[in-house]
């Protein structure tokens, strides 16, 4: 399992000045704060470019990635956004190289990929400041490939 914070979405919101005969618009980049739990489930096989358990081998990892992502609640300007949780499974895959140092140990790096396919959206609530109106818009979040190195050592009973 892999639990770590990430500051991984960022939008722009909009606020109108309400001090102006005019108003001016503002733009500004917030991000919002989530946490992320993931469950990796994959199957793989290596190739052996010497012969088994000795020297070089390549790899490739498939599987999915069971991800949960819950942003907290955040307030900007009058704006709320508030918090949700949602969970997906995502297909990943992860090439590898290795080496095998003796026969009982080796090392090897991976670079995992999680394809998030589809949008993820969220509900926003601007809550207007001086006329206390309640206005609900959603922002969506685009596809994208999450991803990250791995570096292992492992013994082998």
């Amino acid at each position: 399992m892999i639990l770590y914070d990430a500051d991984a979405y960022e939008m722009e919101v909009t606020e109108i000045d309400p001090n102006e005969n005019n108003p001016s618009f503002e733009i500004d980049n917030i991000v919002l704060e989530q946490n992320i739990t993931q469950v990796p489930i994959q199957f793989g096989g290596r190739y052996y470019i010497d012969k088994v358990f000795h020297g070089f081998f390549v790899g490739l990892n498939a599987g999915v990635h069971i991800t949960n992502v819950t942003f907290d609640d955040y307030e900007f300007g009058g704006a709320q956004i508030e918090g949700s949780s949602d969970a997906d499974t995502h297909f990943s895959a992860a090439p590898q190289i290795g080496y095998y140092l003796s026969e009982k140990f080796s090392v090897s790096l991976r670079y995992q990929l999680i394809f998030v396919t589809g949008e993820d959206e969220i509900e926003t609530t601007f809550l207007d400041p001086l006329t206390l109106e309640r206005t609900t818009g959603i922002v969506t979040l685009e596809e994208r490939i999450n991803s990250y190195a791995g570096l292992s050592a492992a013994y082998h009973f």
